[in-house]
């Protein structure tokens, strides 16, 4: 058995570092962006009632949402407030994006309505 002195990995087969997960690199993109603008007169009010600050959801949970396409309805701070361990914070993230489905339709979905669809049904 041997022990890499860079890696602190161990291997009895060969010789060759074992190599590090690659994550991501998570970027929040311009529809992302507006997501967040969009749902943000309906979230922000009830975060502020709920207190306290929401906190991050881990990258894994946010890349999954990103690669389906319901980060670009949903934006991360909402994403944020749905996984928080605060049931506070999920009962304002719930319910702001309720009231954002019952309100009029906005015009980038008219057309093409998969993702608010996708983001509905997570």
């Amino acid at each position: 058995e041997k022990v890499l002195p860079n890696h602190n990995v161990r291997h009895s087969h060969d010789d060759y570092p074992v190599r590090p997960l690659r994550r991501e690199r998570w970027t929040i993109d311009d529809e992302i962006e507006d997501a967040q603008h969009d749902l943000d007169p309906y979230l922000r009010p009830l975060l502020k009632q709920a207190g306290s600050i929401v906190p991050g959801a881990d990258t894994n949970i946010l890349t999954e949402a990103k690669h389906k396409g319901v980060l670009r309805v949903t934006g991360v701070q909402l994403w944020n407030a749905i996984h928080s361990p605060n049931w506070r914070h999920r009962q304002a993230a719930v319910t702001a994006f309720y009231q954002f489905l019952k309100a009029p339709l906005l015009e980038k979905y008219r057309e093409n309505t998969i993702y608010l669809f996708k983001a509905a049904i997570m």
